[in-house]
């Protein structure tokens, strides 16, 4: 057990650190913890035992659909600001050692990540779409 000196000091950078306990090794803070599980089991329950929760999710879902799609869009193509400046500083970074040469070509390193990103998307869909279909087809109710 974290005796009560070390608890009091904490391990932050901040003015009184972060309060950290080790139980079983496992590392957390005990106020933080304790309330983000009341909060979760407390939007749960809520979830579950009310027969209105649906219709409330729905109008909020609504509701930041058509108040935020603009920013969705407007967003999408931001991760290009971040991308190129990566590309430039980084781009002739070799993984691996300084004396052997790349295993794959650069199109060929390519192909493999886009083949990952299909695939990814073909386990994604590849049971939700046949489901939509074999329904009205409609999966934004």
């Amino acid at each position: 057990m974290v005796e009560a000196e070390e608890y009091e000091k904490g391990y932050g950078s901040g003015p009184q650190g972060t309060r950290e306990v080790n139980f079983c090794s496992i590392r957390f803070n005990p106020f933080v913890s304790f309330f983000s599980a009341v909060c979760l089991w407390c939007f749960v329950l809520y979830a579950v035992l009310d027969p209105e929760s649906d219709a409330v999710f729905g109008e909020w879902k609504n509701w930041v659909t058509s108040t935020f799609t603009w920013l969705y869009i407007g967003s999408q193509d931001y991760w290009l600001l971040y991308l190129f400046p990566l590309v430039y500083y980084y781009g002739d970074m070799k993984l691996g050692k300084d004396d052997e040469e790349p295993e794959y070509g650069d199109l060929t390193y390519l192909a493999m990540v886009w083949c990952a990103g299909v695939a990814i998307g073909l386990i994604f869909y590849g049971a939700s779409e046949p489901l939509i279909h074999a329904t009205d087809g409609n999966n934004r109710a």
